[in-house]
């Protein structure tokens, strides 16, 4: 019903358009129904029923759109002299409209490059602990070396904005040191009010036959920002060490679409990190 709603006004302009014989309201017309066919755009992503494969051709018909109304617009303004017309304000309007369409198809069409921080083979690289010998493999090239707010060994993503922490480090310890401290771990986030809800915990083992446990939670702040949370507490069995991680990713987007977006590529760095602990 909404999205039917929405796409009412830029309909009549389409129609209004086509069966207009001068020839400068008509072009008129069609800008104005290119500018306000972002109406028609906007219920789409906000419910997220853009898929991730769609965003780019999505936003690319946006832009198409966009310019062909800059196109109408300008077209108009130049033959309404000609066609004995003196108004002016739909064919402006038009043009503008149809402008900020055309970014906005632009923002679209770039969001699954700009919000994608999946794992790059191509420019993944590995953090060698200098201390202890233990490795951490980051994602890509993107990811920074930094200290944390403790002082501690982080890994920063500025944009979307991500960091992972090594929170901790035990030497001396065993499989049976490792599960009770997974089992608290554990215990300590069902408990814990911010993510309680929304906790997901995961056990498994990495590539090199370590054990982990992964645990995920989305935690929301007064002012509505979410923010992803990841930690992992890995044992590497031939050094005796436990590994405790913590990653983070704050979402910038608002509709559903684009937030689903981030979440896919917050989730897959977070694992890729959090697992790679040899």
């Amino acid at each position: 019903m909404g999205l039917l709603l929405f796409g009412l006004l830029p309909y009549r302009f389409l129609r209004n358009g086509l069966l207009e014989d001068n020839k400068s309201r008509r072009q008129a017309n069609l800008a104005l129904a290119c500018g306000l066919s972002i109406l028609v755009f906007l219920p789409l992503f906000g419910a997220g029923w853009i898929p991730r494969p769609l965003m780019s051709v999505v936003g690319g018909a946006q832009v198409l759109l966009g310019i062909s109304g800059v196109a109408l617009a300008i077209a108009s303004l130049r033959s309404r002299a000609k066609d004995e017309w003196t108004g002016r304000t739909g064919a402006v309007l038009g043009g503008l409209m149809s402008l900020m369409h055309a970014l906005a198809g632009l923002g679209v069409a770039l969001v699954p490059v700009l919000a994608d921080i999946r794992p790059d083979p191509g420019t993944a690289w590995t953090y060698t602990d200098p201390a202890q010998g233990f490795h951490v493999k980051l994602p890509s090239g993107r990811w920074r070396q930094v200290r944390g707010p403790k002082g501690e060994t982080a890994f920063t993503h500025a944009a979307p904005r991500m960091q992972a922490i090594i929170l901790s480090t035990k030497e001396a310890q065993t499989l049976e040191s490792y599960e009770a401290a997974a089992a608290s771990h554990r215990e300590h986030l069902d408990r814990s009010k911010p993510c309680r809800s929304t906790v997901v915990h995961r056990r498994g083992t990495t590539p090199s036959g370590n054990p982990f446990t992964y645990s995920t939670c989305a935690e929301s702040s007064p002012s509505g920002q979410k923010t992803f949370v990841a930690t992992s507490i890995v044992f590497c069995k031939d050094r005796g060490l436990l590994v405790l991680i913590l990653c983070e990713g704050q979402s910038k987007m608002l509709s559903s679409s684009f937030q689903d977006l981030e979440d896919e590529s917050f989730q897959a760095a977070a694992s890729y990190i959090l697992e790679s602990v040899e």
